[in-house]
């Protein structure tokens, strides 16, 4: 076994990107894969119990953790009320499902239910997770970190990754009139084909054409389109776009052809991408889980986090505020192409500052940051009370309100302000709840009407996005009224290094600019900036100008693609070379 430690201030070893300064403690290691089996589920053995003995009481005593996640979350509970920090020793740690506490958590544009926590925080203040350059691999539907009304909070100095990729890649062998063959990658997960229907499973989960649509990723070019069997589920007219309707035939060596079946919706399109082309096949498209999310939190802190391959969102912050997130290292394990299935970092009806600095890499298969509010669609309003809904299914179970803060009540096409008004209460609507009931301080009958939008104008941060090299990546998204300051930036291969939008529409993601200053960026290889509004028909000319002041300054431009900057519905938009 292995017992023989020694405690003597000297850093932990690891990862390179760990100081050591950050790191101290065990000065021997394991031997390779001691840690990692015991961080599995395997149970029941004397040596296994032996070992979990001699791990728990020797990393105990000194504030290390290198055991399963059942006792991360007992070691959670034990710390005392004025906080404190858990750090593991260097090395490799896996999660599981059957270690994790069940959460019902309700993520904006995700899949609200019940999740599997393996980190839970919940009223916590002044609480540090130090991995001192561990690694932490995740199986199944395990969602990593989670944090509600807490207050002072640090991840710091870990890898995260799972044990197959979220995503299925292929490069296209054949393309014809016909269909198209594709190879799969040799770290694929396992799939099997049955009927013409193609099934992959991820870690205990199946992930089938039989229950849906299977999202496709063009990586060169960022286009994507759905792929769909003869009887997988799903209102193509809903589609926010194209999809190719094929059988699936397993010609082994990891080609499979698809067949065209002569799907006749307006929407049926035959592969739009070319032979030789690598494409992504999303296996977390529905967006169960988060590497971290954060409800209701004030001061966050994610540092020195590296995230190597992972299903669904990076970072997710909603009603939250004071965040930072340094160094963030988002770079795909070797040889795959891929990290995470949707955003990077996103943030929703948050407050104070929020800072995302000194970050590097991409590869998401959405777009790297994304900062917004939510429109809700006013159902009812009797008096001082107005029932609202969230609009798309994956921002269901979140309302973007506190008591006090500020709501304005907006017409959906013209966004014209029609009211304003403080919240009171929130409370869920017990007829329907999918809906709140928000009782605020004025009469609004007779002003505020059903099918009109309602905007949180107190939950808004002010940002600052300095010092990233994002690269392969859709898109930035930023709205909102606080002030933005996007400096010293590289963007490369990117649809757009940022987009300003606010939208009425699909994602319902409301957000006013006031004041965003872009400076000193490089934009390579890749689009300009674009800002406008989404739900308005007619023409850009005539568009309302609910966006405030938009300058650009002292930007570099290389190999762009389209036009350097765009723009529609603003009132001040200013360039300086």
């Amino acid at each position: 076994m292995s017992t023989g430690k020694t405690f003597n201030g000297t850093p932990c070893t690891g990862n390179p990107h760990v100081a050591p300064s950050q790191c101290y403690g065990v000065t021997s290691r394991f031997r390779e894969g001691d840690v990692a089996s015991v961080a599995t589920s395997r149970r029941g053995s004397l040596p296994y119990m032996t070992k979990i003995a001699g791990i728990v009481s020797l990393l105990a005593a000194h504030g290390f953790l290198g055991i399963r996640g059942e006792s991360v979350q007992a070691r959670i509970a034990a710390l005392p009320p004025e906080g404190g920090t858990l750090r593991f020793e260097n090395g490799e740690y896996h999660f599981h499902e059957t270690d994790a506490k069940p959460m019902w958590l309700a993520p904006s544009n995700n899949q609200s239910g019940e999740k599997h926590v393996v980190f839970p925080l919940v009223g916590r203040r002044n609480v540090t997770i130090d991995g001192c350059g561990s690694t932490f691999v995740f199986h199944g539907r395990t969602f990593p970190f989670v944090a509600t009304n807490c207050t002072g909070l640090t991840f710091r100095n870990f890898t995260v990754t799972t044990r197959y990729p979220s995503y299925a890649g292929f490069v296209v062998k054949e393309n014809d009139k016909d269909g198209f063959t594709v190879k799969f990658d040799d770290w694929v997960c396992p799939y099997k084909i049955d009927g013409g229907q193609l099934t992959f499973a991820l870690d205990g989960h199946d992930i089938s054409t039989r229950d849906g649509r299977l999202s496709l990723h063009a990586l060169n070019h960022l286009q994507i389109i759905y792929l769909m069997a003869p009887d997988s589920p799903g209102d193509k007219s809903e589609f926010p776009t194209a999809f190719v309707g094929v059988r699936a035939e397993d010609r082994g060596n990891h080609e499979v052809r698809f067949s065209y079946y002569g799907d006749k919706h307006r929407k049926s399109i035959l592969l739009p991408y070319g032979v030789g082309e690598k494409v992504a096949v999303n296996l977390e498209e529905k967006r169960y889980r988060d590497v971290f999310f954060f409800e209701d939190c004030d001061g966050v802190v994610v540092e020195n986090v590296a995230i190597r391959r992972f299903g669904g969102m990076g970072v997710v912050g909603q009603r939250s505020g004071n965040i930072r997130i340094d160094r963030l290292s988002a770079q795909p394990s070797n040889g795959e192409r891929v990290t995470l299935t949707a955003d990077i970092l996103q943030f929703i009806n948050c407050y104070g500052a929020l800072s995302v600095v000194g970050c590097d890499g991409g590869h998401s298969m959405d777009d790297w940051i994304n900062i917004h509010g939510n429109y809700l669609k006013v159902l009812s309003v009797e008096g001082a009370c107005v029932c609202v809904k969230p609009q798309h299914r994956e921002q269901q179970g979140f309302f973007p309100y506190r008591p006090g803060d500020r709501v304005e009540f907006v017409t959906p096409h013209e966004r014209t302000v029609t009211a304003a008004a403080h919240v009171r209460a929130v409370v869920r609507d017990v007829d329907d709840p999918s809906a709140c009931l928000l009782t605020v301080d004025a009469d609004l009958a007779g002003v505020v009407k059903a099918g009109q939008l309602v905007e949180n104008a107190t939950l808004n941060p002010d940002v600052t996005i300095s010092g990233n090299h994002f690269v392969n990546y859709p898109h930035i998204r930023l709205s909102g009224r606080g002030k933005y300051v996007i400096e010293n930036n590289r963007f490369e291969r990117c649809r757009h290094a940022v987009v300003g939008m606010d939208q009425a529409d699909y994602w319902f993601e409301s957000g006013r600019i006031s004041d965003m200053v872009i400076r000193n960026n490089a934009v390579v290889n890749g689009g300009g900036f674009s800002f406008g509004i989404s739900g308005w028909s007619g023409k850009k000319a005539d568009s309302p100008k609910i966006h405030g002041r938009i300058r650009l300054e002292g930007n570099t431009f290389e190999a762009i693609r389209g036009e350097k900057w765009e723009y529609f519905g603003v009132r001040e938009f200013e360039v300086y070379q």
